[in-house]
């Protein structure tokens, strides 16, 4: 979305969604429960709906879990947790309208902060430690494959230089997630989770670290996670690849030292069509595109705060030429100043000079609009 009036352009949002009755969360999984958890001292939740019927009947911090069919779903306020562009067309389908009826929750978090708490609240960034991988992924969605050979760990100083930027802004990060390639070959991940935990801990709501399940960490790495109360997210890759011993092994391990984790189990991914075979989106289309596609994974890298960081990564594997309107360079903002903490959660939600990020143009997207699925984690031969 283009900035048409920047600092303010979240006013007539906020009037609908300052003080919603009847608030419930759509989405019982992993990021609905991580965001229900730290939402709930402060908003009122009346239920969670999901659509799986295997989870009616649970409850979660005493919230009960109703099915859709079970309720009059349109006397809720809806904040939608998960697979936004499927769950909004559902909901528009039953005559509920988008941001009055319903929203997305990553929205309503950076709404509702900034205008009742003045808090820079950010729903989830993710910091690439390394582009070094275990495996080499096909259509691996941070182009790992590509760096051909030049994949390296990013430098602790370049690290903490981008970890205290962001929290030069940001007054709480609900999930900042440290991912690769894969994070676990980094040799200064120990010392990334003591920084974070001695000088952010208060900020962050959860720390996580995205694995592909391969390996095996260290001792001392492991005592970290573990006084860290990091938690792991195992990608489990076994549709496509033979590694129930190494997966095990890593489970093993995390319960000896009483380290959270889970398993992500994922068959299938989507094809974006980049970098194999780019895509040419007419520029009349790119805003809606992006808005689509409304990618999760926002980026903070060399201090600079990436809205899609898969754009980060295509520009590291020369893929992609830098761009200044696919990142806010924080280096260049106030956090005293508060157009500019506006101003990153503004671009946060997706608020930019030309309305798209430039890899929009190249890029299938993974919202409702991309109906390419593949394998997930298909092997380069």
């Amino acid at each position: 979305m283009k900035w048409v009036n920047k600092g303010r352009e979240l006013e007539a949002y906020n009037r609908l969604w300052s003080n919603p009755a009847d608030i419930a969360v759509f989405g019982f999984g992993e990021n609905g429960k991580s965001l229900i958890q730290q939402l709930n001292n402060d908003i009122n939740i009346r239920c969670i709906i999901d659509n799986d019927k295997k989870k009616e009947g649970d409850t979660f911090l005493n919230i009960p879990v109703i099915n859709p069919s079970s309720i009059n779903i349109s006397k809720y306020h809806i904040l939608i947790s998960t697979h936004y562009g499927h769950i909004s067309e559902q909901l528009q389908e039953i005559g509920l309208t988008e941001d009055i009826d319903f929203t997305d929750i990553n929205k309503f978090i950076c709404s509702w902060y900034w205008y009742n708490k003045k808090k820079t609240y950010l729903p989830e960034v993710h910091i690439a430690i390394t582009t070094k991988c275990t495996l080499k992924c096909e259509n691996c969605n941070m182009f790992v494959p590509s760096f051909k050979g030049n994949s390296s760990s990013v430098s602790l100083e370049s690290i903490i230089t981008s970890i205290d930027s962001l929290f030069s802004l940001a007054d709480k990060v609900l999930r900042l997630t440290l991912l690769g390639g894969e994070p676990l070959l980094s040799p200064h991940l120990g010392q990334i989770i003591n920084y974070v935990t001695e000088n952010h801990s208060n900020a962050i709501g959860e720390l996580k670290i995205i694995t592909n399940g391969t390996i095996v960490p260290k001792a001392d790495v492991l005592s970290k996670l573990q006084q860290s109360n990091a938690i792991i997210s195992i990608s489990d890759y076994r549709s496509s690849i033979d590694y129930l011993e190494n997966i095990d092994r890593l489970q093993k391990k995390l319960n000896e030292y009483n380290v959270r984790h889970y398993l992500n189990s994922s068959s299938s991914w989507l094809d974006f069509n980049f970098p194999h075979n780019p895509l040419n989106i007419p520029d009349e289309n790119l805003e809606a595109h992006m808005h689509a596609c409304a990618p999760l994974f926002k980026g903070m890298n060399d201090s600079k705060f990436y809205y899609c960081h898969l754009a980060w990564s295509a520009e590291k594997a020369g893929l992609l030429d830098d761009n200044s309107n696919d990142y806010l360079d924080l280096n260049n903002l106030d956090g005293t100043n508060e157009k500019d903490k506006i101003s990153l959660i503004e671009y946060n939600l997706g608020y930019m000079n030309s309305g798209y990020v430039s890899l929009c143009k190249k890029c299938g997207g993974c919202g409702k609009t991309n109906l390419s699925p593949i394998p997930a984690a298909l092997q380069v031969k």
